[in-house]
């Protein structure tokens, strides 16, 4: 074994991500991930074209094109989660996102602030799934009625 030093920014890194459990960040990364590909099935079916012919889109065009003339809070949800996610995902150290991803919470109305991370962490991933969920059951309704036209 070598006797160089680890650099700083390395170790920085690898502690920032190695023994740790579910994060705000990985919640909003994952949870991203999740609405984005709800987001494409309903934008395929509002075109009547298959998923894959989709072109590649950007988060936001995506969510504007999906989302044309639905619920504005929903939007306003995906406006936010999206933004939280840059955050996460162009920042080493992002500034807190406590604040964005407690309006999420109240857009969705999950459930109210709680003041222990463990349970904040709950309360937020489950108004990303909700939304996910809410997505889901809209994409549903439109297919069943672009399938009778």
């Amino acid at each position: 074994m070598s006797n160089e030093k680890i650099p700083p920014d390395v170790e920085a890194f690898a502690s920032h991500l190695l023994g740790r459990g579910p994060t705000l960040e990985i919640v909003t990364l994952k949870g991203h991930l999740w609405i984005e590909g709800q987001l494409r099935k309903m934008l395929a079916i509002r075109l009547g074209v298959p998923e894959q012919r989709l072109p590649r889109l950007s988060f936001s065009q995506l969510a504007t094109l999906a989302l044309c003339g639905l619920s504005v809070p929903l939007f306003e949800r995906i406006v936010l989660i999206n933004q939280i996610r840059n955050s996460f995902a162009h920042h080493m150290n992002p500034a807190d996102q406590t604040d964005r991803i407690q309006r999420f919470v109240a857009i969705v109305k999950e459930s109210p602030w709680p003041q222990k991370s463990d349970e904040q962490l709950v309360v937020y991933a489950k108004a990303i799934s909700h939304t996910a969920g809410f997505i889901d059951g809209v994409t549903q309704t439109l297919s069943r009625h672009c399938a009778q036209f």
